[in-house]
């Protein structure tokens, strides 16, 4: 056996890949039916894939032996046609060398036309070469690769003369005459010939090329070719009424890749269309049409060529150009990525005097003029408003969301986002306010994302938020009332006061703080709402000096949102002695404490009702409503913090930045108090509790972070706040056991309530009492399956947001009482989705097994074609090892990683790039071979597999333990041999590693550690002794497979060998660290099979798609020679 070949220009040993034809099928007649008409890369891509796969199949001590160009196989990935892959195929006379490239060789291979001249001489002089041993074996397939290069150059001729005649191909190549060189265009020969050709059809092997040296001087044309292509995009780029053809010409002789595109994703094509103004524009497009570049090629922001002629190109042959185009087959109907097609550009930017030939030309191809972008707006829209100045904001007038004296605030669109836009009429700007706002990047600052203006009006693309500060105490019947979640005072304060804050330290005066100004913000998270308080309407803000001091001009800012010292100055028109101090950055740490008492009062002002009570009250130091503050709330806030805030004399008064030092310090003692209510839920039990309760209750402590636990009665209660009395606690306590026999008499009202409780509970309670709360609900009779308006039932919300370290019990308590497992969102997600978007919880895998075993499909994909490892991949709270865990488990149990949304596979390649490059070696190998591990449900190939009899069956599996772990251990080798040798240390023999490894085990005898390693390095060596034939699998004893593979992979990780770790890890050890109950050997014969072939499970991966693949391995199990006929360690029995 050869072995197993891991490279993308290589076709895999262990299945026979899916690819479309081969290379001598490109140049079949046009009529032949088996003649491959499909895609194929561009000569310098298709030539280095080929070689890369050759270098590969070297670098592994191999040679083909059979390179010609029907062992080229063409592979077309199915997800994006444009991918398109040469391999290298068929290993039959594939042989082993010794490091220099000499091997021996058993038979002469290859038709005489694919043979370098030193194996033309041997045929010719008919020598027996059974075991005669050839100098540079390896050189003869670079000459061979040469002939194939050749091939594709003249279109499938023969580079030494004419395929009927092929003698006279093999008296050319020992004679050294390329007779067909010629024929190959001048500028592509001119560009391969010299540097790379010759080299490679060298007649002495001595002198001629190695594949590697070949890779390396096809990545240096390479770059000279993709040096010819930026001239070409560079030409096209330019506005030039020359004539372009000839110089196109030229570099396309070149060999040159028409569809080379520049940085924004723009090929030749769409930057003539944009910038070409000659009349010999339409005669440049045909010709790189017919050169082959895409004619419906986009760029990246989805543009193709007919919509850069309309948007450009103003000329008298747009009309010509655009017929063209239609006529080689571009897509007119095309869109963009923001929604335009041709007519919306046309109508937008084009001032062409033959503006409505070309509209006609595009409607009659069907082009409706009333069909609207992404904005919103069609062609005629776009026409009507063609000589104004194009705008980046959208906003829709009909939805205001708020008005001011100088302003209005409407609902709008900035660069695809949901935005507020703030309209103010010019001659109202104030460019302080955006000033500011540029200034200013803090959470709790609203963001100004853009500012532009028109004729009239100066717009503000800035942050949408939910609703302001005021509208949370509005009445309750007013529709503007924000009913929303909110955080707990302490939070909201800090938040506020960390806002002012960044204010002041960008050396600002904000001047504008009032309730109004302050806006929520609350927005999904993983397993709540986030809300945040945001301070906007910068129009007030201004510069201060150094001293936080600034000049003003005049009283600004809301009636009954003063400061002391600026009340003074608007009532009584003081002139203080120091000016300065009428304009401070303390003046808004005095309103600040007016808004922390405003929310305390529940929206009431703290120093009273109307405006000249207000007044008075702050200028005589009087808050009139301190005292309507809770007591205990007002002992915490009062002395510390609102007292400072609210100091008359600025001088005195705290800063922003000590109120945020106050507010961390108030919040530890909030946190003792939490606490203390924990303690007294579980511990008191006297007549007193409930009134402690409410005390700590009305500090504004966390009620949420824990569900508390009352010892009283053994009941378990979610909020103290719902329950009045101990002896509420005690009835609900005696009719617990009564629930069962009520259940059928809940009215319905108050079973959907409660099947909401549940959900609820499933979302937000992770506390070590939620079972029993589950079974609470689930013991009233309610539909555990009921769902809430987003298609989610219980089980959905527990997947998606609890953390509970009961988690795995919770889910099976909830399918025990009949919750489908299977049952999908109004999104297409199912509880393994969910479970996977968000957890990261040590019991992950265990809550897996459990959907699997409920029969949850791993590979089922939501409605965007999404399926469990994309969640998996975006959940960014789980830690990374156990995230490549989990993907290797799914993997496993068969999940699909060869997505057809593109959008997943990047995901994944990301993933691997940033955490485990070798896993991504692995995973890129899996999705390019688009193998699923497992059994396949009605896969023929998978029943073919099953019914091998147990004689062949074991035979089989053995050998492909042998391989699996020759293939491990050569790898690994490999891998230790190129690494940096230590001092002292004795060198690797890669051909004979016994002695060594025998020596390496006795430098570890030590600690404990050591000593795994010893006994590691005892069986690396007793695998070196058992896998050195890698014919014959006899000598191998599989009783130990698992134990030399951890060995393995125990020495890779010790010695940082990360393909080998990847390999082992993602192919080798999955059965193993990840098993799967199929019942005991009692059972059914195809139980047990499966339970023996799981062992070898990577060795007999295939895709459900391959058309032979059970029926070869079945043929290879009862007929294959190369299997063993004896065990040397009768790890079968007698066989």
């Amino acid at each position: 056996m050869i072995g197993f070949f891991f490279h993308y220009h290589v076709t895999s040993f262990y299945k026979l890949e899916p690819c479309v034809a081969s290379l001598d099928q490109l140049f079949l007649d046009p009529n032949d039916p088996k003649k491959y008409s499909g895609p194929m890369p561009h000569h310098i891509d298709a030539l280095l894939q080929l070689a890369s796969g050759l270098e590969y199949i070297h670098s592994k001590n191999l040679v083909h032996g059979d390179i010609q160009p029907e062992n080229v196989l063409i592979s077309v990935d199915s997800a994006c046609k444009e991918e398109t892959t040469l391999k290298w195929a068929n290993f039959e006379l594939t042989r082993n060398v010794s490091e220099r490239g000499k091997g021996k060789t058993h038979q002469l291979g290859g038709n005489n036309a694919w043979l370098a001249p030193e194996l033309q001489l041997t045929r010719k002089r008919k020598k027996d070469v059974e075991e005669n041993s050839y100098k540079e074996t390896a050189k003869s397939d670079v000459f061979a690769q040469g002939l194939v290069f050749g091939t594709l150059f003249l279109n499938g001729e023969h580079l030494y003369g004419s395929m009927e005649k092929e003698k006279e191909i093999s008296q050319n190549i020992i004679e050294g005459n390329p007779i067909n060189m010629q024929k190959i265009d001048g500028k592509l020969r001119d560009c391969y010939e010299n540097d790379l050709l010759k080299k490679m059809l060298e007649n002495d092997p001595g002198k001629r090329m190695t594949s590697t040296q070949v890779v390396d001087q096809l990545k240096s044309i390479k770059d000279q070719i993709a040096g010819k292509e930026k001239e070409l995009l560079e030409l096209c780029g330019r506005d030039n009424r020359l004539d372009l053809t000839e110089n196109i010409k030229k570099l396309i002789q070149f060999g040159i890749n028409l569809n080379a595109k520049d940085d924004g994703g723009r090929n030749a094509l769409h930057l003539m269309c944009r910038n070409y103004s000659s009349p010999k524009l339409t005669d440049a497009i045909k010709l790189l049409i017919e050169n082959k570049i895409d004619v419906n090629a986009k760029d990246n922001d989805g543009l193709n060529a007919i919509h850069y002629l309309c948007r450009y190109h103003s000329s008298q042959n747009l009309i010509k150009a655009i017929e063209i185009l239609i006529h080689f087959g571009i897509d007119a109907k095309a869109t963009t990525n923001d929604g335009s097609n041709a007519l919306h550009y046309l109508f937008r930017y084009n001032a062409s005097p033959n503006l409505s030939d070309a509209a006609n030309i595009l409607t009659e191809l069907g082009l409706d003029l009333m069909t609207e972008d992404e904005i919103g707006w069609d062609a005629f829209y776009y026409l009507l408003n063609k000589d104004k100045k194009e705008m980046k904001i959208w906003f829709d007038r009909g939805a205001v969301l708020g008005q001011g004296g100088y302003g209005t605030v409407f609902k709008g669109k900035f660069g695809g986002r949901d935005v507020a836009v703030k309209r103010i009429q010019l001659h109202h700007v104030d460019q302080r306010e955006e000033d500011a706002m540029l200034k200013l990047d803090h959470p709790n600052i609203v963001k100004l994302f853009h500012c532009e203006s028109d004729d009239n009006f100066m717009y503000y693309a800035m942050e949408l938020c939910d609703a302001s500060l005021d509208q949370l105490f509005l009445d309750p019947e007013d529709p503007r009332k924000y009913k929303g979640p909110m955080p707990r005072h302490i939070e909201v304060f800090h938040k506020l006061a960390s806002g002012l804050e960044h204010i002041h330290s960008k050396k600002l005066i904000y001047r504008g703080i009032k309730p109004s100004n302050i806006l929520i913000s609350a927005t999904p998270a993983r397993r709540h709402i986030e809300v945040t308080l945001k301070w906007c309407d910068f129009g007030l803000a201004k510069s201060v000096n150094e001293k936080g001091l600034h000049s003003w001009s005049g009283v600004k800012g809301t009636r009954t949102w003063y400061a002391p010292e600026v009340l003074k100055k608007l009532i009584y028109r003081e002139k203080a002695e120091q000016e300065e101090f009428w304009g401070t950055v303390q003046s808004d740490v005095f309103v600040l404490g007016l808004v922390f008492g405003y929310l305390f009062l529940k929206g009431e002002h703290l120093y009273g009702s109307s405006e000249k009570e207000i007044h008075k009250n702050i200028i005589e130091k009087n808050p009139v409503n301190m005292q309507k503050i809770n007591g205990e709330l007002r002992k915490y806030y009062e002395d510390d913090l609102l007292r400072k805030m609210l100091e008359d004399d600025p001088r005195k008064r705290i800063t922003s930045k000590e109120v945020v030092k106050q507010l961390e310090s108030i919040n530890n003692k909030l946190t003792e108090k939490e606490e203390e209510l924990r303690r007294l839920c579980f511990r008191d039990s006297s007549s007193g509790l409930i009134e402690k309760i409410n005390d700590l209750i009305q500090l504004g402590i966390d009620m949420a972070l824990q569900s508390l636990s009352f010892r009283s009665g053994g009941l378990r209660s979610r909020s103290c706040s719902r329950v009045s009395s101990l002896s509420d606690f005690a009835r609900r306590s005696e009719r617990r056991s009564e629930r069962a026999l009520e259940k059928s008499a809940l009215p319905p009202t108050l079973l959907t309530e409660k099947e909401e409780e549940l959900r609820q509970l499933c979302e937000r309670d992770s506390s070590s009492g939620l079972i029993e709360k589950i079974n609470d609900l689930i013991q009233l009779g309610i539909d555990v399956n009921a769902k809430d308006k987003y298609g989610r039932n219980a089980l959905h919300l527990l997947c998606r947001f609890n953390s509970s370290s009961d988690l795995r019990d919770s889910i099976q308590i909830l399918i025990k009482h009949g919750i489908n497992a299977n049952e999908k969102t109004n999104d297409g997600c199912n509880t393994l989705h969910l479970l996977c978007q968000n957890h990261s919880t040590s019991n992950f895998i265990d809550a897996i097994q459990i959907l699997i075993q409920q029969g949850i499909d791993v590979k089922e994909k939501d409605k965007n074609g999404r399926n469990a490892l994309f969640f998996l991949i975006r959940n960014s709270s789980m830690d990374k090892h156990l995230k490549a865990n989990v993907f290797r488990f799914l993997i496993r149990h068969g999940i699909q990683v060869h997505s057809e949304n593109e959008e997943s596979c990047n995901l994944y390649q990301d993933f691997f790039k940033e955490n485990d490059n070798w896993g991504k070696i692995c995973f890129d190998f899996l999705v390019e071979e688009g193998i699923r591990f497992g059994w396949h449900d009605a896969c023929e190939h998978c029943q073919q597999i099953l019914s091998i009899k147990e004689r062949p069956r074991l035979r089989l599996q053995h050998h492909q333990m042998f391989s699996s772990c020759y293939l491990v251990f050569n790898s690994l080798m490999e891998e230790w041999a190129k690494s940096t040798q230590k001092s002292g240390e004795s060198e690797l023999d890669i051909k004979n590693p016994t002695e060594w490894l025998r020596e390496k085990a006795e430098q570890y005898h030590q600690s404990e550690t050591e000593k795994r390693y010893k006994e590691d390095f005892e069986f690396m060596a007793e695998v070196s002794e058992q896998v050195k034939d890698g014919s014959n699998s006899g000598y191998f004893n599989c009783d130990n497979y698992e134990r030399y593979l951890r060995s393995m992979y125990s020495i890779a990780e010790m010695t940082g060998s990360k393909e080998s770790m990847g390999q082992i890890l993602l192919f080798y050890l999955l059965p193993f660290d990840f098993p799967i109950y199929y019942g005991n050997k009692k059972e059914s014969d195809i139980k047990r099979a499966k339970i023996e072939w799981d062992r070898t499970l990577f060795s007999w991966a295939h895709t459900e798609t391959d058309e032979y693949y059970g029926k070869y391995l079945k043929e290879d199990a009862n007929e294959g020679f190369f299997l063993p006929k004896e065990f040397k360690h009768k790890c079968h029995g007698e066989l």
